[in-house]
């Protein structure tokens, strides 16, 4: 009997011991795959030149936009990016919070589902465009992807757009985009969360009356009250996080207000 108890005994300490050998191991790279991140976005950041661009009255896509609120586009050098990775597709900031990183893109949305900027296999992915979308040729809905991992690392996430701290300042409402050829401020019209249950619609005729809807509907759908006018010239940027199943996503959408070509 006491042989069983002691085997019994034994077998129970080699089984803890392993669950916490094998949470250990989890947990170390766990760590070390949030530092691989929180260090290449640090170097991506000091080792990217940007400029700050006043912008002017005539660059307004829409004279009925028209607002106070003094506006600067983001000029980036994209030399240094693309040399790093040549799926950059731009440069990405939103007003009061840390997202500010460069956008990758890629002929799918599998790879950076998984994948760092600089292509190195790690399960909290990076921010990437939809293989869809043209961002030199701007289509009437553009979409970018957050990784949902992406919020277990020290990278902003879109969380911070649903607090009423961040809300409260109508300067935080603007998305600034830099791509190789053009610069871009975008102004969010529409903040919710919903589960995803089809593919966005990427592309409408011209005229096409269910575009204007469209857009209504997702500002409606806002937990906050945005007060901007929509029209069905209005190109749009969207933001969501990405799942592979469905859950609750988080989605911003954002109109083109600013565009400025560089020579």
């Amino acid at each position: 009997m006491k042989k069983k108890v002691s085997f019994k005994r034994m077998f129970l300490l080699l089984l803890i011991s392993s669950i916490i050998a094998g949470s250990l191991i989890v947990g170390t790279i766990f760590l070390y795959e949030n530092h691989v991140i929180d260090s290449l976005c640090k170097t991506l950041t000091k080792s990217t030149i940007i400029h700050k661009i006043p912008s002017t009255d005539l660059e307004w896509v829409n004279e009925l936009d028209k607002m106070n609120i003094d506006l600067s586009f983001l000029e980036v050098d994209f030399k240094k990016l693309t040399s790093m990775n040549k799926d950059t597709a731009l440069w990405m900031q939103i007003g009061g919070t840390k997202i500010y990183y460069p956008v990758v893109q890629t002929i799918d949305n599998e790879f950076y589902y998984q994948h760092t900027f600089d292509k190195s296999k790690n399960p909290f992915g990076w921010i990437f465009g939809d293989y869809r979308n043209n961002f030199l040729d701007l289509n009437e809905q553009n979409v970018i992807y957050f990784p949902t991992r992406l919020k277990k690392t020290g990278m902003d996430y879109l969380d911070t757009l649903l607090t009423d701290t961040w809300y409260n300042n109508k300067e935080n409402h603007f998305i600034y985009l830099s791509t190789p050829n053009d610069d871009f401020i975008y102004q969010i019209f529409s903040i919710y969360q919903q589960e995803i249950t089809a593919s966005w619609r990427f592309h409408y005729q011209k005229d096409d009356s269910t575009y204007l809807t469209y857009l209504t509907r997702c500002k409606n759908q806002s937990q906050y009250s945005f007060d901007i006018t929509l029209s069905a010239e209005d190109k749009i940027l969207t933001l969501t996080s990405f799942h592979h199943k469905n859950h609750k996503n988080i989605v911003v959408h954002a109109k083109l207000i600013k565009r400025r070509t560089r020579n």
